[in-house]
């Protein structure tokens, strides 16, 4: 059985920016850019009703929503602030998977003979730049005469090939895009209410 934690601004937010609807199709592995707007409602309420839904496409599992997508508002994880953790759990309800995702993509796994306590932690890599705050990275822009982007373009270069990253923000940038020309062709209340 999955169970999903969001914490920091993804969980003070989450509902609003539809973190809740994301979370059942990454389960699914259903990628949101693929999915048609207009089938998301649907979709999303066929899950919350049968409580259930497929792990990765694959395994059926129980997902009572209430009870498996758990938004801690008041609590942060200890490598960033705003981050989530997957966990999953066998027929007995012990924890046998932990994965936690934080910033844009560092992902930690924990198989449970590795866990032995151990929260989720910040990504061990150097990178280039390294800042915990918009003032460090504001302050390492002034010293290397560098923009914000090239910053941070650095520093994911020490994860993943440029052409990987450009991608990446290509097809955020096309989906973002597709959302906001969506918005304006459509009248009615926006999904976050």
């Amino acid at each position: 059985m999955p169970q999903t934690d969001l914490y920091g601004s993804l969980a003070l937010t989450g509902r609003g920016h539809a973190t809740d609807r994301a979370i059942p199709f990454g389960l699914k592995r259903r990628i949101a850019g693929q999915i048609d707007p207009a089938k998301i409602e649907p979709l999303v309420n066929g899950i919350r009703t049968a409580h259930s839904l497929l792990l990765g496409g694959i395994q059926a599992v129980s997902f009572d929503e209430p009870l498996d997508l758990l938004f801690h508002k008041n609590s942060a994880l200890p490598a960033h602030p705003n981050g989530m953790s997957f966990r999953a759990f066998d027929e007995r309800g012990i924890e046998i998977l932990k994965e936690c995702i934080t910033r844009s993509a560092e992902v930690l796994r924990r198989r449970k003979e590795e866990m032995q306590g151990a929260q989720c932690e910040a990504d061990s890599r150097q990178v280039p730049y390294p800042f915990k705050s918009a003032a460090d990275l504001v302050r390492i822009g002034e010293d290397k005469q560098l923009a914000i982007w090239q910053i941070v373009l650095e520093n994911e270069k020490s994860r993943r090939n440029e052409s990987e990253i450009r991608s990446f923000v290509e097809r955020i940038w096309n989906t973002m895009n597709a959302c906001m020309l969506r918005g304006l062709e459509t009248e009615g209340i926006w999904p976050g209410g």
